[in-house]
């Protein structure tokens, strides 16, 4: 027989059992939360390589950069994958180096780290997938933030982000060329114009190490800057114009945009 006390004590312990068996099967929080996401674009240029405001190349060309508009698609975040924590930068494969920002030069492509670990980049799992804008125009000095679409669920898994990747779709260039060569040396007599857009594929990246687990602050705030070098043109054969072809152009812009151009991250986690 149980005693009343003993029998009210017995109902309360069975009722907070209970309860916490309950919550085993509530919707929990998040391992993880992408609180917000901002990129910007500049385009800064060091004193030396402007002249009379102009940009200047490499291989002795002045660009008047009237406007440089980047087409962007989307910034994922993806999860560090098996294949790509076994690939060694220090340590290529034959054929291939300078090794960073996630991509090794192999002969004249770049290939990305998990390529060369053996898997494929489109095995890496996408965390989070943003859309974003085109940037507004540029010119040499300036910057801009660019528009993006907020994620429709931004929860994120448990595990580590190991890289943001963003992609490019294209360029707008508004823009004026000349040769700062003289005499025998010179390559353009008069100046070559370019306005359009150019359609290319590039994806800049930027390592990351964010560990989602217990004990971990779930939730991540990034900011992004995308760095585009005053290298952009150097690799443009500017006397072949007018019989410059697209495809060159977008191919010289693609590697310089890809290679040159800087990712930067801030982050900041909150429990």
């Amino acid at each position: 027989m149980i005693r009343p006390r003993l029998f009210v004590s017995a109902i309360l312990l069975a009722t907070a059992i209970s309860g916490l068996g309950g919550c085993t099967f509530s919707d929990g929080q998040p391992w993880g939360e992408l609180t917000e996401f901002t990129l910007a674009v500049s385009l800064p240029a060091e004193a030396n390589r402007i002249d009379d405001g102009k940009l200047l190349t490499s291989n002795d060309y002045a660009i008047d950069v009237v406007a440089l508009q980047v087409h962007y698609s989307n910034a994922s975040l993806t999860v560090a994958s098996e294949t790509a924590s076994t690939f060694d930068p220090a340590n290529p494969p034959e054929g291939c180096g300078g090794c960073h920002n996630g991509h090794c030069h192999c002969g004249d492509e770049l290939v990305d780290y998990e390529v060369l670990a053996g898997g494929d980049i489109a095995d890496a799992p996408v965390a989070a997938d943003l859309p974003l804008a085109t940037a507004p125009a540029l010119s040499l000095n300036e910057s801009a933030d660019v528009a993006v679409t907020p994620c429709t669920s931004c929860e994120l898994p448990r595990g580590e982000l190991d890289k943001l990747r963003v992609t490019i779709t294209g360029v707008t260039v508004d823009l004026s060329v000349t040769d700062t060569r003289t005499g025998d040396g010179q390559r353009l007599t008069d100046p070559y114009v370019m306005t359009g857009f150019v359609p290319l594929g590039a994806v800049v990246a930027a390592p990351m190490a964010i560990l989602f687990d217990r004990d971990e602050p779930p939730y991540v705030a990034i900011t992004a800057e995308h760095r585009l070098s005053v290298g952009l043109f150097d690799g443009v054969d500017w006397a072949s114009s007018p019989t410059l072809t697209d495809e060159e152009l977008a191919e010289a812009l693609a590697t310089a945009l890809t290679d040159k151009s800087e990712l930067n991250i801030t982050l900041r986690r909150t429990p």
